[in-house]
């Protein structure tokens, strides 16, 4: 199937309590208007629930592309790792730049121009959604999950 954007699933055994794993989860995230004590803790940004959480790393520039979004049960950790809705926004007007240039293209040059841009233009897209994207995704997404597993003192 073909995705515009990556995302990935984990699935991680807990090591602690469910209650000792979100407050060290709690303890690690900024959230909104929260007063920080110590900044070197801190490691993610985003909301923690009871069960739930949506976490961004707190990293200046890779940081908030990967959203990690989950739950936490008993025993296990579920975790959906997925690009920003900003950063999807600003990645599908990249796909959209060679189709744009192919029509500017179309409505004011001649036909053998025209024939030279119709490959390139449809093939572009693919290569900047299955090369560079996704190698992004894998490096920032692996680098967010390692540290998350680190915090949390998870199990794969």
């Amino acid at each position: 199937m073909i995705t515009l954007f990556p995302t990935s699933n984990y699935k991680f055994q807990l090591l602690k309590s469910k209650s000792e794993t979100i407050s060290d989860l709690l303890e690690c995230t900024m959230g909104n208007g929260a007063v920080i004590k110590d900044w070197n803790k801190l490691t993610f940004k985003g909301k923690v629930e009871t069960n739930r959480f949506t976490l961004y790393l707190y990293k200046p520039i890779y940081g908030s592309f990967s959203l990690l979004q989950g739950s936490i049960d008993e025993k296990e950790c579920l975790v959906e790792v997925k690009i920003n809705k900003l950063y999807r926004v600003l990645l599908f007007l990249l796909y959209l730049f060679p189709l744009i240039g192919f029509l500017i293209s179309l409505f004011t040059k001649t036909n053998e121009v025209i024939l030279g841009l119709v490959f390139p233009s449809l093939i572009v897209p693919f290569i900047i959604r299955y090369v560079f994207v996704e190698l992004l995704f894998r490096f920032v997404s692996k680098k967010a999950l390692s540290v998350f597993s680190d915090v949390l003192s998870l199990k794969t």
